[in-house]
């Protein structure tokens, strides 16, 4: 499946904080929103009345097939924890284990026989010279399929000489961007 950020890498395959839901017309997703959705195939004609509903019931048009690869709170970490002044921060998204009714399934972990859960990092790599952040790339992973990452480059993931620890500043100021 290809991968790559809604408005700012030029096509609209990985919606980030998106207001649009995942409602598809043959399978139930366990959840409609998320930090973000990865869609994929044509958007089916809404019917009138609406042929989908919505996690609370109501009628709603039927997305594209689609995915919620995070939701929820991030687990932040540092990118690389031998440089925390350049190396970065990690904001991880969990997503959930596919749902019986689901055909897109995730790949299964050979230690424990069960599925891996899809997820969703985004790396905010130190760049003292970009001021905002800066596109730098999606990708999905090349061995379990339902792990993502998605990459800026920006200042504000670089140590200053100022209070707080560089993740308690990027959690900050990444919160600010999905507001």
């Amino acid at each position: 499946m290809h991968v790559c950020v809604l408005h700012l890498l030029g096509c609209r395959r990985l919606a980030l904080g998106s207001p649009v839901g995942c409602v598809t017309a043959t399978w139930e997703n366990t959840y409609e929103y998320g930090v973000t959705i990865q869609t994929w195939g044509a958007t089916p004609p809404c019917k009138s009345p609406p042929s989908c509903e919505n996690k609370d019931g109501s009628a709603a048009c039927c997305t594209a097939d689609c995915q919620v690869l995070g939701a929820g709170s991030p687990i932040w970490s540092l990118i690389d924890p031998a440089n925390p002044s350049t190396g970065g921060v990690r904001a991880r998204y969990l997503g959930v284990i596919a749902s019986d009714s689901n055909p897109f399934w995730c790949t299964f972990n050979p230690a424990t026989g069960a599925q891996y859960r899809r997820l969703v990092d985004f790396l905010f790599m130190c760049d003292p010279a970009v001021d905002g952040a800066v596109p730098f790339y999606a990708k999905q992973n090349a061995s379990i399929g339902c792990h993502y990452e998605v990459a800026f480059k920006t200042s504000q993931a670089c140590a200053r000489d100022e209070r707080g620890s560089l993740v308690a500043r990027a959690r900050a100021w990444v919160a600010g961007l999905f507001a």
